[in-house]
C-alpha cells in the first residue's frame, strides 16, 4: 500500500528495552527512567529461583531491598487464597512441579523475575550452560513467539495445554498431544519460572489472564499458505527454532532496568482491595515535567493535547463546562501517558481514577477511561485483556445461552485488527452482556489460503551465496509483495505500539539516496535540487485549486494550566451544550484572507509550499502559496535561465472535471516556454511525476485536482522503516496473540444477506439471524453483525453481492473513489553487485523510442517503468532488489511476460552498474500482478476526478446497523496505508460494540463533575462517620465544642451585619457592548423567517425549518452586507453602553470598598464581645478534663524517658487526633 517507502539510515530495534530483554522489559514500569550511560552487557548468570516461601523471601530481600511490600506480598496472596470459596480455582491449579497454589503465583513471579532482572552479585565459579528457561526467553525475543507470548504475560499457564508449542522437527500434529516433560514446552521444576508485567504505581496488581498456547507449526498451511497452490513450500518460516548466538544487525542498546526508590510493586494483592484513590498514579516528579509527558502522550495517540477532538466534543459537551475541559484534558492525557509508558499490560479502571487530583473528578475519569478503551486509544493490540470478573478475582458465571456472532469478511490488517479489537472489547465489557449469555464470538472468513491480504511477505526460496543474519533461524528471508514501509512511528502511528513495544520486531530505518541516469551516472546534485524545486513549484501551483477544507471547531482547555500540570481554580457554570444553545458566532468585522472560510492562509515566507518525500512520493506540504509569485520570478529564484515573454496562463484541465495530472502538465508547459529546460531536466521532472503516481497508485490524470490529497496534514512523523523479516509478521501476530482468532481460510464469500427473514422447520417458524454470510462452498454463516473489509476493487467488481443491494449513497461512493495499481518485480541474486548501504536508487527513464525528449507525452507510459530499485538486503537477509512499476507501467505489467520484464530489468541494471557483473538471470524472480488477483483487483485507493474526501466517510458508514465496513479505503485521514487499515478496524469494532451494548452513558444535560459544595458535605459526613469508630478523648471534645461555639458566633455576626449594613453590594448587570449581538437579538425572528423560506425553497418541503447554523450564517451575512450608516445606530448604542458600564463599575467599586471597611469594624467588635463570654458548662467541664488528660500524658512521657532502657525506643504512635 502507499506506506511502501521512505528515508534515513539507521538500524532500529523494536522494544525500547532491547529485543533480548523481553522478560525484563515486561517488568519495566511507566516511571521515568533515569539517564544512564551505555555499559557493556554482562554475561547472564543462571539465578536461583524461588520454589519455597523461604527462598521467595530471600530473593526479594536480596534483589529488591528498597521495596516495603517484599515480604507481605506472599502473605497477602495466601490470605486472599484462603478466603476464596472452594469453587474458585483450588490448589490443583498449580504450576508444574510445585505445590504452591495459583493465588500465590504473583509473589513467585515477582521474585523470579527480579532474579532474572538482576543477577546475584556473586558470580558462579564455573560458567553454566543456559537453562531451558533462558533458551525459552531467548526464543521469546523473536516475533513468532513474541506474538503468542504477548511479551507481557504475567505467568506461564500449566503446560498440559494441547496447544502449547514444542519446537521440534517432528511436529506435523503435535498440537493434538501434550508435550513431553523436559521439552522446551515444559520447563522442569528447577528452571520453570514466570515473568510479571507491572506498572509502577501506588496500587496496581499484576494482570494475569489465561490464554491458549499456540503451536505455530500447525498453522503452516492455514495462515500463511502460498497463493500458488501448485507450488509446494519446503519451509514457510513458521516452525519455531531456538536462535543461535549471533551478533546481527546493529540494534538500539537496551538500557538497564532501574526502579525508582520508594515506589512499590504491589504483587499478590487481591485486586478487589484496590480503591483507585485520586493521586495514587501520579508519579513523584515535577508537575511540569509530567504535564509535558502527558501532552506528548496525547500527540502520540492522535488526539489534540489542548482541545477536545470532534468526537470527544460530541460525547461530553452536555456533561462538562468550558472550565472543566481543562480537567478533562488533564485526566485524558494522563491515562494515555499510562498506556504508552507500558503498553504490554492494559490500563485498569483504578489507574484512571488514580490520575485524578480530587475525588470530584472520579466519575469523569470513569467515562474518559471507557471512551479511550472503546475508541482503541488504549488497551489494544496483541495483549490479553482481563474481564471485569477476572480483575476482581471472581469466578465467571455459567453461561447457558449462546451469544451473539460477528463475522469479519477478509483477513487483511483491517479485518484482523477489527477481530482482535472486538475480542478485547467483549472481554473488557463482559459485564454489559446478559449473565446467562456467552460473550459474542468473532469469526474471520478469508478467501485466500493465507492471511494478511495486501500485506504479503512471500518467503524467498532460493539459496544464495551471500546472506545476512536476521537474528537466527526463526526469522525467514521474505520479499514484500504488497505493503512494505512504515511511514513514521511518531505522532500517533498505532503500528508504533504494535511493532516496537508489544512485538519487539526489529526494523530498518531507510535513507534517501541520489538519482541515477540510465547510463549509470549520478545526476548532478545541483541540477537534481533545481529540478525538484521546480516540480514542487508546479505541484504547489496546482494545489492552489484545491477546495478549502473547513476545520472543525475545537473547544480548547487552558493551555497554561495544562502545561503546568494543574487543574483550574474555578468550577465554571453551564455545560458546553447549554452555553452554545442559542449562542451566535460573531462574524469577522473586516474582509480579509480566510474571512469567508475561517481558515487561516499560510504565510508566504517560502516561495515553495509543496514538497514530496522521495521514498514514498507522498506530498508533505501543498498549500498553493507558490501561485502568489509570478512564474518568471519563481523560475529565476530557482536558478533557471528565463526568457521574458508573454505566455498564455494555465487553466485547470479539463474544465468540467479537472485532474491533477492535466493541470500540472499545463503548468509545466508554461514553464517550458519561459525557462531553458534540457532533455535531462524533462527526464528528472518525470521521475518525480512517477514517484507521485507511485504514492497514489494511479496516473496523475486520474486524480481529482480539488481533492487528490484530502488527507494532507495527517501524516505521522519519524524516519520511515521496513520490518526486518517481513511485514507479514504483523498479520501473524494479530491472528495468534494473545489467543488464536477463529479464522476460516479458503472460504470465499458469495453474498451478504442482511434482511429479516423466517424459516419453516418441521412445521415451526424460526427467525433467521440478522445477517447471513453465504459462501461459495455452500456454507451459510449466521451472524448478528458483519464487518466487510474487502478491498475497494472487489466492491467495485460486484463479485460479492449484498441482499438487499447497498444503498445508492454507498454505491455512489464506491463508484467515485478510484482503486489504483502498483506492481513490483522482485529479483534475487547470489550476491550484491550494488551498494549495500543504499536503500533505494532512482532511475531516470528515456522517452519512448523515436519520440521527442522535450514532449511531455513521450514520458507518460515509460516514466514509472523500473523507475526505482529498492535494496532489501538489510531486511530480507539476501541480495534482493525490488523494482517498482508505477502509473501506466503498472497496468502494462499485467499483460507482459515475466521473461520480458526480467530482461528489461537486467538491461537497466547493467547500464546502471557498467563495471559490475550483472547476471543474465537472477536466482529467483517474482512479478506481482495485483489487478489480476481476484481477491484484490488492485493495490490501494485514490481520489478520482468526481470523488471527495467525504466519500471515504460514506464508504465507512454502516448499513442498517448490521453491515459495517473497514479497510484503507474507509479511513479518510490515512487512506492507502497499513496503519489506516488498522485504524479503520478499530473504528468498526467500536461501532459493533455500540450496536450491542449502546453508546457511553454520558449525561447530556447535567454536570458529571461533583460540585465542590457537595463534595465538601460528603467529606464532612465521612469525617463524622469516622469519628464514631473511635472513642472521643476529652481533648478532642474540648476542641470540638469550642469550634462549634466560634462557628455559632460567626453565623450570628453575619446575620447582625446584614441587618445593620444590608447585603453586600452586587455588581450591576453589564449592558450589551457588541453591536452584532444587539443586531442579532433585534433581527433574530426576521432572519429566522427568511432562513426558513430559503430552506423550504431548496428542499421543496413547505414545513421544513432552517437549522440554527443556517440562521447564524444568514445573520452574519446580513450584518456584513449592511452599510456603515446602517450599522451606525448599533455601534452608537453599544458605545454609550460601554461608557455606562465604565461608570457603573467605578460606582460599584466605591460602594464595595466602603461596605467592606464598615463590615470589618463591625465583625471585630462583635466577635470580641461574643468570645469573651463564658463557655457553657459542658465545654468548661471538657476543658478541665482535657487539662488533666494533657498532664497525665506529660507524666507518662517523662516516665518513659526515665526508664527508656526498660521500655525500649519510644513509639511514634500518638493518641488519635481529629484531623478536621
Amino acid at each position: 500500500m502507499a506506506d511502501q517507502q521512505s528515508t534515513d539510515n539507521a538500524q532500529g530495534q523494536g522494544n525500547m528495552y532491547g529485543i533480548e530483554n523481553l522478560a525484563s522489559a515486561a517488568l519495566a514500569s511507566r516511571v521515568s527512567q533515569q539517564p544512564t550511560t551505555a555499559t557493556t552487557r554482562q554475561p547472564q548468570h543462571q539465578p536461583q529461583l524461588a520454589t519455597t516461601e523461604q527462598e521467595l523471601w530471600s530473593i526479594l530481600q536480596q534483589h529488591d531491598p528498597t521495596q516495603t511490600l517484599n515480604a507481605t506480598a506472599a502473605a497477602a496472596a495466601q490470605r486472599s487464597a484462603s478466603q476464596q470459596p472452594a469453587t474458585a480455582q483450588p490448589a490443583a491449579t498449580a504450576y508444574p512441579g510445585y505445590a504452591y497454589p495459583a493465588a500465590t503465583a504473583a509473589s513467585y513471579q515477582y521474585a523470579n523475575a527480579m532474579a532474572y532482572q538482576r543477577p546475584p552479585p556473586i558470580p558462579q565459579a564455573t560458567p553454566q550452560p543456559p537453562s531451558q528457561y533462558q533458551q525459552y526467553q531467548q526464543y521469546l525475543s523473536y516475533p513468532q513467539a513474541a506474538a503468542y507470548a504477548g511479551a507481557a504475560q504475567a505467568a506461564f499457564q500449566p503446560y498440559s495445554s494441547p496447544d502449547f508449542f514444542t519446537p521440534t522437527a517432528q511436529h506435523q500434529a503435535v498440537h493434538h498431544a501434550s508435550p513431553a516433560p523436559g521439552s522446551y514446552g515444559t520447563p522442569t521444576p528447577a528452571t520453570a519460572t514466570t515473568t510479571a508485567t507491572t506498572r509502577l504505581s501506588a496500587a496496581q496488581p499484576t494482570r494475569q489472564s489465561k490464554r491458549v498456547r499456540i503451536d505455530p507449526s500447525h498453522l503452516r498451511e492455514e495462515l500463511t499458505g502460498d497463493d500458488d497452490d501448485d507450488e509446494e513450500d519446503d519451509d514457510d518460516g513458521l516452525t519455531p527454532h531456538l536462535p543461535k548466538h549471533h551478533e546481527t544487525i546493529p540494534a538500539q542498546p537496551a538500557p538497564p532496568i532501574q526502579l525508582a526508590p520508594g515506589v512499590r510493586f504491589v504483587m499478590g494483592t487481591h485486586p478487589s482491595a484496590l480503591t483507585g484513590r485520586p493521586k495514587s498514579c501520579i508519579p513523584n516528579i515535577f508537575a511540569k515535567d509530567w504535564a509535558r509527558e502527558c501532552v506528548e502522550a496525547a500527540i502520540n495517540s492522535r488526539l489534540p493535547p489542548y482541545a477536545l477532538s470532534k468526537d470527544e466534543y460530541d460525547t461530553f459537551k452536555g456533561a462538562i463546562n468550558h472550565v472543566q475541559v481543562t480537567n478533562y484534558l488533564n485526566i485524558r492525557n494522563a491515562v494515555l501517558w499510562l498506556w504508552l509508558r507500558n503498553p504490554l499490560c492494559p490500563v485498569s479502571r483504578e489507574e484512571a481514577f488514580g490520575v485524578c487530583r480530587d475525588d470530584r473528578f472520579v466519575p469523569l475519569a470513569e467515562k474518559i477511561f471507557e471512551y479511550l478503551v472503546r475508541g482503541g486509544y488504549i488497551n489494544n493490540g496483541v495483549i490479553p485483556i482481563p474481564s471485569p470478573l477476572e480483575v476482581l478475582g471472581q469466578v465467571h458465571p455459567e453461561r447457558s445461552k449462546s451469544g451473539k456472532v460477528v463475522v469479519v469478511v477478509g483477513s487483511g490488517i483491517a479485518g484482523l485488527g477489527a477481530a482482535r479489537q472486538l475480542e478485547g472489547l467483549f472481554r473488557h465489557f463482559a459485564n454489559r452482556f446478559p449473565e446467562d449469555e456467552e460473550l459474542p464470538k468473532v469469526m474471520v472468513v478469508e478467501a485466500r489460503s493465507r492471511i494478511g491480504g495486501r500485506v504479503y511477505s512471500r518467503p524467498i526460496k532460493a539459496d544464495t551465496r551471500e546472506t545476512l543474519d536476521l537474528g537466527g533461524d526463526a526469522r525467514q528471508s521474505t520479499a514484500e509483495m504488497g505493503a512494505m514501509i512504515v511511514t513514521g512511528f511518531d505522532y500517533g502511528n498505532p503500528l508504533g505500539v504494535l511493532i516496537k513495544k508489544q512485538l519487539a520486531l526489529p526494523y530498518h530505518h531507510l535513507r534517501e539516496t541520489d538519482l541515477h541516469d540510465e547510463t549509470g551516472e549520478k545526476v548532478d546534485k545541483d541540477r537534481d535540487v533545481r529540478v525538484e524545486r521546480m516540480f514542487n513549484d508546479v505541484l504547489d501551483r496546482a494545489a492552489g485549486f484545491k477546495e478549502a477544507r473547513v476545520q472543525p471547531k475545537l473547544v480548547e482547555g487552558n493551555k497554561w494550566d495544562l502545561d503546568l500540570g494543574r487543574d483550574p481554580s474555578s468550577e465554571g457554570g453551564k455545560t458546553i451544550a447549554e452555553v452554545e444553545k442559542g449562542e451566535a458566532e460573531i462574524p469577522p468585522m473586516s474582509g480579509g484572507a480566510g474571512a469567508e472560510t475561517g481558515i487561516s492562509t499560510p504565510s508566504n515566507d517560502s516561495v515553495f509550499g509543496a514538497g514530496l518525500e522521495r521514498m514514498t512520493g507522498r506530498p508533505w506540504h501543498a498549500t498553493g502559496t507558490a501561485g502568489k509569485v509570478a512564474p518568471v520570478e519563481a523560475l529565476r529564484r530557482i536558478g533557471f535561465e528565463v526568457e521574458e515573454k508573454d505566455v498564455d496562463p494555465f487553466q485547470p484541465r479539463p474544465a468540467s472535471e479537472p485532474t491533477l495530472g492535466d493541470t500540472m502538465d499545463a503548468i509545466l508547459l508554461e514553464f517550458k516556454q519561459l525557462a531553458k529546460l534540457t532533455p535531462e531536466d524533462m527526464r528528472m521532472v518525470n521521475w518525480h511525476y512517477a514517484n507521485l503516481e507511485y504514492a497514489n497508485a494511479a496516473n496523475l490524470r486520474k486524480l481529482s485536482l480539488k481533492h487528490w490529497d484530502q488527507d494532507d496534514g495527517n501524516e505521522f512523523r519519524g524516519a520511515h522503516s521496513m520490518v526486518v523479516g517481513g511485514y507479514g509478521q504483523l498479520a501473524r501476530a494479530l491472528a495468534l496473540a494473545p489467543e488464536k482468532l477463529d479464522i476460516k481460510l479458503r472460504k470465499s464469500v458469495q453474498t451478504v444477506v442482511y434482511s429479516d427473514a423466517q424459516t419453516m422447520i418441521n412445521g415451526t417458524m424460526y427467525q433467521q439471524p440478522p445477517v447471513r454470510v453465504i459462501c461459495h462452498d455452500g456454507d451459510v454463516i449466521g451472524a448478528d453483525a458483519v464487518i466487510v473489509t474487502l478491498p475497494l476493487g472487489v466492491l467495485k467488481s460486484g463479485d460479492v453481492a449484498f441482499e438487499p443491494a447497498l444503498p445508492e449513497w454507498k454505491m455512489d461512493a464506491i463508484s467515485r473513489l478510484g482503486f489504483g495499481l502498483l506492481n513490483k518485480v522482485v529479483l534475487v541474486y547470489d550476491e550484491c553487485f550494488w551498494d549495500r548501504e543504499a536503500d533505494m536508487v532512482g532511475v531516470l527513464r528515456e522517452p519512448e523510442n523515436g519520440k521527442d525528449a522535450m514532449d511531455q507525452e513521450s514520458y507518460v507510459d515509460v516514466r514509472g517503468r523500473f523507475y526505482m530499485f529498492w535494496n532489501c538486503y538489510r531486511t530480507a537477509g539476501k541480495p534482493v532488489l525490488v523494482a517498482l512499476m508505477a502509473g501506466n507501467a503498472a497496468e502494462a505489467v499485467e499483460k507482459e511476460d515475466d521473461d520480458v520484464l526480467i530482461e528489461e530489468a537486467t538491461t537497466v541494471l547493467r547500464k546502471m552498474h557498467p563495471g559490475a557483473h550483472v547476471p543474465q538471470q537472477p536466482r529467483e524472480s517474482i512479478v506481482t500482478r495485483w489487478k489480476k488477483d481476484p481477491y484484490a483487483k488492485g493495490s490501494y485507493s485514490y481520489v478520482g476526478p468526481k470523488a471527495t474526501g467525504e466519500d471515504y466517510d460514506l464508504l465507512q458508514k454502516d448499513v442498517d446497523g448490521r453491515v459495517y465496513f473497514a479497510g484503507e479505503a474507509t479511513c479518510r485521514t490515512h487512506p492507502a496505508t497499513v496503519h489506516g487499515a488498522y485504524l479503520s478496524g478499530l473504528k468498526a469494532a467500536k461501532e459493533v460494540l455500540e450496536h450491542f451494548i449502546g453508546p457511553i452513558n454520558v449525561p447530556t444535560d447535567k454536570h458529571i463533575v461533583v460540585p465542590t459544595e457537595i463534595a465538601t458535605a460528603m467529606a464532612k459526613v465521612k469525617v463524622e462517620s469516622r469519628r464514631t469508630q473511635y472513642k472521643e478523648s476529652w481533648t478532642q471534645k474540648a476542641k470540638r465544642l469550642k469550634r462549634e461555639r466560634v462557628q455559632a458566633a460567626e453565623e450570628a455576626c453575619e446575620a447582625a451585619l446584614v441587618e445593620k449594613l444590608g447585603e453586600k453590594p452586587m455588581k450591576a448587570k453589564r449592558r450589551p457592548a457588541n453591536p452584532f449581538l444587539v443586531f442579532q437579538k433585534e433581527s433574530w425572528s426576521r432572519i429566522k423567517a427568511e432562513a426558513d423560506r430559503i430552506h423550504q425553497e431548496r428542499t421543496g418541503n413547505p414545513n421544513a425549518k432552517a437549522s440554527r447554523d443556517e440562521i447564524r450564517a444568514l445573520l452574519g451575512k446580513a450584518w456584513r452586507d449592511m452599510s456603515e450608516d446602517e450599522q451606525k445606530p448599533y455601534r452608537e448604542f453599544t458605545e454609550s453602553n460601554k461608557a455606562a458600564n465604565s461608570g457603573s463599575v467605578a460606582d460599584f467599586n466605591n460602594q464595595l470598598l466602603d461596605w467592606e471597611r464598615q463590615a470589618e469594624t463591625f465583625r471585630k467588635t462583635f466577635m470580641d464581645s461574643a468570645l469573651t463570654e463564658s463557655p457553657s458548662a459542658e465545654e468548661a467541664e471538657a476543658n478541665r478534663m482535657a487539662a488533666e488528660e494533657r498532664a497525665e500524658r506529660m507524666r507518662l512521657m517523662e516516665e518513659r524517658k526515665r526508664y527508656a532502657h526498660l521500655y525500649g525506643p519510644q513509639s511514634d504512635d500518638e493518641d488519635y487526633e481529629d484531623e478536621e
